[in-house]
């Protein structure tokens, strides 16, 4: 009887677990679409990158010093100061607001997409420099010797590649959600 109990108990934290990330997920929509519009950026892609990077938790802070939603760190936050021509930012704790957070997150992957705009798999070179790094991606030579070759199985290293390949999974949930 006990075990019967138990095994209830845990179906049915799981099914509430699942019923509130649902929600949370959709908790941000309204600012992703602004961003996927100013920045031209699928909707569904900075969704996914979302729940890659923080399960839609606003307040996440990263062992490495990333933060918010889409795991910032300040050398990315100094950079797109630097690139949007703005200043640089007093605090990096006001990246844990998420419309902040989102719209920086969004501008750094728009500079990626379009550095790779060229490649047939150009989303995947700009969510693996999201991820690694545009040194690693060049050092570890992820570029692919023709525009239409393969990325992912170029990537070296195991995260950086799981990472992609989980974005992708998650990226076609929210397709539909496109415009």
């Amino acid at each position: 009887m006990r075990k019967i109990v138990f095994i209830s108990l845990i179906l049915l934290l799981s099914i509430l677990a699942y019923l509130n990330r649902s929600k949370s997920s959709d908790l941000y929509d309204k600012t992703i679409r602004k961003a996927s519009e100013r920045h031209q950026v699928p909707f569904s892609l900075i969704k996914a990158l979302i729940r890659k990077e923080s399960s839609f938790i606003a307040r996440q802070k990263g062992l490495a010093g990333e933060y918010g939603l889409m795991q910032i760190m300040p050398i990315a936050a100094d950079e797109w100061a630097r690139l949007s021509k703005r200043k640089k930012l007093q605090h990096y704790d006001i990246l844990l607001d998420p419309e902040i957070n989102i719209d920086i997150g969004t501008y750094l992957l728009s500079v990626n997409l379009k550095r790779w705009k060229k490649y047939d798999e150009g989303t995947l070179l700009a969510l693996a420099e999201y991820n690694a790094g545009l040194g690693n991606l060049r050092k570890e030579n992820w570029l692919p010797e023709k525009y239409d070759g393969k990325v992912l199985e170029r990537i070296t290293f195991p995260m950086t590649k799981k990472y992609v390949s989980d974005i992708l999974l998650y990226r076609t949930e929210y397709l539909e959600q496109d415009k």
